[in-house]
């Protein structure tokens, strides 16, 4: 069944559009000519094929799914009664073969029953469907906060592709929950190696410079050389000896020596002539070789001892120029510039000591702290290294340690939110096993619903036929005076089933092209009645249908307008009690006359839970749709008239009068076109003719005043001649049946 018809972008409905929704078993549909009725109709009919005009409209189908629809309109008419090879036959079941009928019968009960629980089963499905949905949304919330949101900006990276789609990345926890990788590691071991991975990608750098051990060597044997700890003074053979040592300045008298001018006699420091040869050859003797010797190796020890700390110095000073390397190894700028400037006041001390040590030979020195200080820093730059090697292993193997890594964060991550995951595989598993369930008894309900369908198909062909349809249009055809065409079955080979029909004049000729407008309208309506018993193919005689009137009732006579909405009210009655096999029913109508007939109910009730109502209005060229639900919006004045008349037991005569009027001027002149002459003409005596034009008085006068009583005051009982001059006027107009349905008559 469909659940709404959604009608936009098509005109006379805007882009907004216009709905009929929340649709019942019957729908009735009231709009003047022109408001857009059609418009609705055709998109009814046209809605398999997906025409252009309609691409933005839209139709809801209830759980049953899409049934094909059939449709009454203009065009109907001009498809299937403007041809010239004949109107497709009608199948329908005949009415021999009563057990075979009877069976078939059962197979439809039997096959409604099967449908109804494959429906509740499709809305059992979709139920769970629902509820699956429900537990994936919040399961993907959670998971989206507790492990995305939670770690993204530690293991940004892990997540890469995943951080703007929430359904990518379930899909991916999903993937690795089912296929576990990685191993799991601490968050603390995680986060070290993604400082190195994820922080950025890792480049080779070269090591940062470490004080080499021969260079080491050399700075401790130069430090520790016995030379510094010497006493260093001169020859004690010499006769001055004794007198400079008494002194103790051998260093100042060897200092002055070098200010003796070859083949002068002043002394350097007296400027008196107090140096002979002899003192000279003194001097020489004390000041040997020897003395000389080690003079010249300190000042070679101390350039060597000078050239290999600059050398150092400036190489760990070059190490804060790798950047680089700086960052990977996480070098502390301050403490390695803090170890640097100690060596060089440790070395600047030492050189100190060694020019006084030149200076003052005899003196002792040692300075072993710059050792100490130089291990201290290549311990330093020792664990740099470490970090600076394992930073290189990683660049040798990039992709497969980031990978692991990316595998490691997702292990992590489910296990810290283990509970989470199995609460919710639990909960999808025992879904994911009740939706199996599920379908599979709808398949079992699908595959028995068709061998029904089989079954029913196979023994209606014995028992269909385009026949019965003939029978029953013709037998209407002639019991509403039309008498001069009829409708027959022909085939255009000989000897082939008759499967179309023709319409022919009592000479046999064609009549197809020289109906009247009327007479057209009526036999289309009457064919297309037999539509909703069968199919024009034989398969298709028992399938579910949705019917669709578009005003049946134009240019029909009063008295075949009474027969259409009989025949409608009839349809409607088998829809609502499941006794058809059209499920749905919707009627557009202009006509208020034929809308009050076909939509009556009975008088013990106003609302009908199978029935529902609305009007199209047209408002500056748009079209809009309002909903009246269960209640009748056309029927209410028009039946409160025959309630009140109905009911009212104590009602006065020109009350009665007036409604009896209004009663006949709603029915007769305004929907059944009906003169007062011809309603007068179908009375016999004096007396029923004044009382009925009485009736009609205030119709034709159009005033307000009470009629004059004179030609019906002989009567004692004026209420009774009125009830029954007005049930007569219904009578001899052929409208009994219309006056009992609305006095409430029980037959």
């Amino acid at each position: 069944m469909i659940n709404s018809v959604h009608v936009k972008s098509c005109p006379p409905y805007d882009d907004s559009g216009a709905k009929i929704k929340n649709c019942k078993k019957v729908n009735f549909i009231y709009g003047a000519n022109g408001s857009g009725k059609t418009t609705i109709s055709e998109y009814l009919r046209t809605y398999s094929t997906n025409p252009d005009r309609f691409r933005f409209c839209e139709i809801d189908w209830k759980s049953n799914g899409p049934l094909p629809i059939y449709v009454y309109n203009r065009q109907f008419r001009k498809l299937n009664f403007i041809r010239e090879e004949g109107i497709p036959g009608v199948f329908t079941l005949g009415e021999d073969a009563i057990e075979d009928k009877l069976e078939i019968e059962q197979l439809k009960e039997e096959l409604a029953r099967k449908e109804e629980k494959h429906n509740k089963t499709k809305e059992s499905i979709q139920n769970k469907r629902a509820e699956k949905e429900a537990i994936e949304k919040e399961f993907k919330e959670h998971a989206w906060q507790q492990i995305l949101k939670r770690h993204e900006s530690d293991f940004s990276n892990a997540f890469e592709g995943f951080r703007s789609n929430k359904n990518r990345f379930i899909d991916e926890l999903e993937r690795r929950t089912k296929n576990p990788k990685g191993e799991l590691v601490g968050r603390t071991k995680l986060l070290e190696r993604s400082s190195a991975l994820f922080k950025r990608k890792p480049i080779k750098v070269d090591k940062l410079y470490e004080i080499s051990e021969k260079s080491l060597e050399n700075v401790e044997r130069i430090i520790g050389d016995s030379i510094w700890r010497q006493v260093i003074v001169g020859s004690d053979d010499v006769d001055i000896a004794k007198l400079i040592k008494k002194l103790d300045n051998s260093s100042w008298v060897h200092k002055g020596m070098e200010y003796l001018e070859e083949d002068s006699s002043v002394c350097p420091f007296c400027q008196k002539k107090t140096i002979d040869q002899l003192f000279r050859d003194e001097l020489n003797k004390f000041f040997n070789q020897e003395y000389v010797e080690k003079l010249d190796y300190m000042k070679s020890k101390k350039a060597e001892l000078v050239n290999l700390v600059d050398i150092i110095i400036n190489k760990l000073r070059t190490n804060l120029e790798k950047t680089d390397a700086c960052d990977i190894a996480e070098l502390n700028k301050e403490t390695y510039n803090a170890l640097i400037g100690k060596i060089e006041a440790q070395f600047e001390s030492i050189n100190n000591k060694i020019k006084d040590k030149i200076m003052v030979p005899e003196n002792k020195i040692s300075f072993p702290e710059l050792l100490e200080t130089l291990n201290e820093i290549n311990e330093l730059t020792s664990t740099f290294n470490v970090r600076i090697e394992q930073n290189n292993n990683l660049v040798k193997e990039f992709n497969k340690e980031y990978t692991k890594l990316v595998d490691d964060v997702w292990c992590y991550c489910i296990k810290e939110t283990e509970s989470l995951i199995k609460e919710y595989e639990k909960a999808i598993d025992s879904t994911n096993k009740a939706l199996d369930g599920m379908e599979k008894s709808k398949k079992k309900a699908s595959d028995e619903i068709e061998k029904l369908k089989r079954d029913i198909v196979q023994k209606s062909n014995n028992l269909t036929s385009v026949q019965p349809a003939v029978n029953q249009i013709n037998n209407t055809l002639v019991a509403y005076g039309f008498t001069n065409f009829r409708i027959e079955p022909y085939s255009e080979v000989p000897g082939e089933q008759q499967n179309k029909y023709r319409i022919v004049r009592e000479d046999g000729t064609e009549a197809t092209h020289t109906l009247s407008e009327g007479e057209a309208t009526f036999i289309t309506f009457l064919y297309f009645m037999q539509l909703t018993k069968g199919a024009t193919d034989k398969e298709s005689v028992n399938e579910k249908k949705i019917i669709v009137l578009d005003d049946p009732i134009s240019s029909l006579d009063s008295n075949v307008l009474y027969l259409v909405s009989a025949m409608v009210k009839k349809l409607a009655k088998e829809i609502k009690s499941g006794d058809s096999d059209v499920e749905q029913l919707f009627i557009f109508t202009h006509n208020v006359y034929f809308h009050k007939e076909a939509s009556f109910i009975n008088v013990r009730t106003t609302e009908d839970k199978d029935v529902n109502f609305w009007i199209v209005r047209k408002n500056n060229g748009v079209s809009k749709i309002q909903s009246y639900d269960k209640v009748n919006p056309i029927s209410s004045t028009y039946e409160l008239l025959w309630k009140e008349l109905r009911e009212d037991k104590d009602i006065s005569v020109v009350s009665m009068q007036n409604i009896m009027r209004r009663i006949i001027e709603n029915y007769f002149k305004i929907m059944g076109q009906k003169p007062d002459d011809y309603i007068l003409s179908k009375f016999e005596t004096q007396e029923e003719k004044i009382v009925c034009e009485s009736l009609l008085y205030w119709i034709n006068d159009g005033s307000h005043t009470i009629y004059d009583d004179l030609h019906i005051d002989q009567y004692t009982d004026i209420s009774d001649i009125f009830k029954n001059v007005f049930k007569q006027i219904f009578e001899k107009t052929n409208h009994l049946e219309h006056y009992k349905m609305m006095m409430g008559y029980q037959e």
